[in-house]
């Protein structure tokens, strides 16, 4: 076995807490992000339906130049 393997697994031996600290860790972080692009998508998608329902079809949009001075 390499030694980065034996220092891994007898660091995950010796401080499991810290090890179950970081996996919790992370799986909350990873759900909360996930949560937030499910939640940005449904309101997208609400936001277009309404628009489509109150409006009907768009052929033209008319929308200011981002760029200044330039037609």
């Amino acid at each position: 076995m390499p030694f980065i393997f034996r220092v891994a697994f007898r660091n995950i031996t010796r401080k499991w807490l810290d090890v179950i600290l970081l996996v919790i860790g992370t799986m909350v972080s990873t759900a909360l992000i996930t949560g937030f692009f499910v939640v940005n998508d449904s309101f997208t998608h609400y936001n277009l339906q309404k628009m489509d329902k109150h409006f009907g079809n768009i052929d033209i949009v008319i929308s200011k130049s981002s760029m200044p001075f330039i037609a």
